[in-house]
């Protein structure tokens, strides 16, 4: 018996992928609003891009696989969109992460790491949409300017 992985394999391999790790993310039943489906498989694509863990929304430091190409297959547009927008989940974990696994996370992304977003289609021609993303480097503590100022004098703290 070939199991699903096998078969979405050897359909991959006819078009000139060779997979080395599949992960299925699905759900039986969604309970509520929240749609922990495209959470998690969020979740799984950034644990492989970078390399390290997520857990209580950051980054911990234990070592997971990491790939410098990373593709994502979905049939379903709403999933294909979220992953479109990878970059400010990122940013959120980065910001909650301890600064050793933002210095881990910035000397990995010195190297060319990309995620092949595909969309899968009905079209024989032409049977996936695709996009390429790259995670822009992390900022641990963003700056937000207001009234374009930058500096505060320090007898204006206490007006704060």
């Amino acid at each position: 018996m070939l199991s699903v992985g096998g078969k979405i394999q050897r359909k991959l391999n006819e078009y000139g992928f060779e997979i080395t790790k599949i992960y299925f993310v699905s759900e039986t039943i969604r309970l509520g609003w929240k749609d922990s489906v495209v959470y998690n498989k969020n979740k799984v694509l950034l644990e492989h891009m970078i390399g390290l863990t997520i857990e209580d929304e950051k980054f911990i430091p234990i070592k997971k696989d990491s790939y410098d190409k990373v593709y994502f297959y979905d049939d379903q547009i709403n999933n294909f969109m979220s992953i479109n927008q990878l970059q400010e989940y990122f940013d959120f974990l980065v910001r909650n992460s301890d600064d050793d696994c933002v210095d881990f996370i910035n000397n990995r992304l010195s190297k060319n790491i990309e995620l092949s977003n595909n969309l899968i289609s009905n079209n024989e021609e032409n049977p996936f949409k695709t996009n390429i993303l790259r995670l822009n480097p992390p900022i641990k503590y963003p700056l937000k300017v207001s009234d374009n100022k930058l500096t505060v004098k320090f007898e204006n703290f206490k007006y704060f």
